[in-house]
């Protein structure tokens, strides 16, 4: 899984936020404005990633049990589809 070519995050402090730029901006015009495990995982998938290795190094950053991870993981990867942000 990857996200679509034509987005830019950025992070600045506490805000971290998605735009979308050339072919990307035809089929989606706004911003995304997301948290800290959101755009954790986002960074992740600027490379074509499993879910699997998204899982290990949220292990890795965060204290918390894999079954919340995952759950975490599972909402944030249903938004990006619904929205069509993944490739």
């Amino acid at each position: 899984m990857k996200l679509k070519e034509g987005f830019i995050l950025h992070s600045s402090g506490d805000d971290h936020l998605m735009v979308a730029t050339g072919e990307a901006a035809e089929s989606f015009s706004g911003l995304v404005r997301s948290n800290e495990t959101a755009q954790f995982i986002l960074n992740l998938l600027q490379n074509e990633i499993s879910e699997e290795q998204i899982l290990d190094a949220m292990e890795k950053e965060y204290d918390a049990p894999r079954n919340v991870l995952a759950a975490d993981l599972d909402e944030i990867v249903a938004q990006l589809e619904s929205a069509g942000f993944l490739a």
